[in-house]
C-alpha cells in the first residue's frame, strides 16, 4: 500500500490508517506498535519527523481489531521547506513479526499565508 501524503507547509495534519493483508483482510493492531518515519530522501539516517505508538498524542491506534490508527502531524512538523520527503510506516505485531506497512513521499506545499 502506497500513498503520497500532501500538506501544506506549517499546517496540522491528521492520517488515517486502515492496515489490510494483501488479500484485503484485516489486520489486528492489539499489543502492536508502530512507527511513523519521514526523512529527507531514502537511505537518510536523519529523522525530519518521527512519531511512535508509544505516545498517543502522536500516534494513536484507534481501533486494533479493525487495523485503524492515526497518525497526528503538528505544526512544528511541517515547518519543512517545500519539497518531496520520503516517509514509511513500520508495524510491530504482538507476534513480534515487524513489518514495512507503507513506504511513499510526504509532500510539502508552501502555504501562501
Amino acid at each position: 500500500m502506497t500513498t503520497k501524503l500532501h500538506v501544506y507547509q506549517g499546517d496540522t495534519a491528521t492520517y488515517e490508517v486502515t492496515v489490510t493483508t494483501s488479500e484485503g483482510e484485516v489486520v489486528n493492531l492489539t499489543d502492536a506498535s508502530i512507527v511513523f518515519s519521514v526523512v529527507q530522501y531514502l537511505g537518510d539516517t536523519t529523522y525530519l519527523i518521527q512519531k511512535s505508538s508509544e505516545d498517543i498524542s502522536e500516534l494513536e491506534i484507534t481501533d486494533p481489531t479493525n487495523g485503524r490508527f492515526k497518525v497526528y502531524l503538528n505544526s512544528t512538523d511541517l515547518a519543512l521547506a517545500p519539497g518531496y520527503y520520503a516517509y514509511d510506516i513500520e508495524i510491530t505485531l504482538a507476534s513480534g513479526q515487524r513489518q514495512t506497512i507503507e513506504q511513499d513521499f510526504l509532500i510539502v506545499k508552501q502555504d501562501v499565508s
